[in-house]
């Protein structure tokens, strides 16, 4: 499973513990789809997936996350409705698609996955859905299908990767002495964008 969300504060992805509860509550309804334990769930998560310590480290992992991507069966986006805790600012649905980073996810299974297996994870109930494994959701279950009608052109306007706002674009690329993180994307993204096109 990978899970992809948006920071709640400047130096802590999750302050609160807040998408920490969605994420496992999200966590379960996966394993009771798949009808296995939730001790054989693989998860993915940037802040623990990705050196957060090492800038060569993790532009190695951010040029490989097409891979990442490609290799993982369910893409989770969680976005509860919550406030950043730096700028008060509400994060949910809406904010998550406007961040840079969380296009790229998106893109990045997307591309190689369709959108079968994309869901949100916003802590309340979920929606109902037929599995590619058969039978209903059981009740109370934490997902709802990120594109349930297949991809439309809400969906499209999300993954417009380039379009999303970055946190280093708002600082000013520290005085103009770091390059900015489209830099590090745009490799990966051509690489994907030369995928989709060959499959045309």
């Amino acid at each position: 499973v990978f899970f992809s969300h948006q920071w709640l504060a400047f130096g802590d992805p999750d302050p609160r513990g807040e998408q920490y509860a969605v994420m496992v509550k999200a966590a379960r309804s996966i394993a009771a789809l798949e009808k296995v334990p939730l001790e054989d769930i693989f998860l993915w998560v940037d802040v623990i997936s990705i050196s957060q310590s090492c800038r060569s480290v993790q532009t190695l992992a951010i040029n490989s996350l097409p891979c990442f991507a490609s290799l993982l069966k369910y893409f989770v986006t969680v976005c509860p409705t919550v406030k950043h805790a730096d700028t008060g600012a509400v994060c949910n649905k809406a904010s998550y698609h406007e961040r840079c980073w969380c296009r790229a996810e998106l893109m990045s299974f997307w591309a190689r996955n369709g959108t079968e297996r994309m869901f949100y994870a916003t802590g309340g109930s979920g929606a109902a859905r037929r599995s590619e494994v058969g039978g209903e959701e059981p009740e109370g279950m934490a997902l709802e299908p990120m594109a349930p009608e297949g991809v439309t052109e809400s969906f499209v306007d999300a993954i417009k990767v380039f379009h999303g706002s970055l946190s280093c674009c708002r600082l000013g690329h520290a005085g103009g002495t770091a390059c900015c993180d489209k830099e590090e994307l745009m490799l990966p993204m051509l690489g994907l964008y030369a995928e989709i096109y060959a499959k045309r």
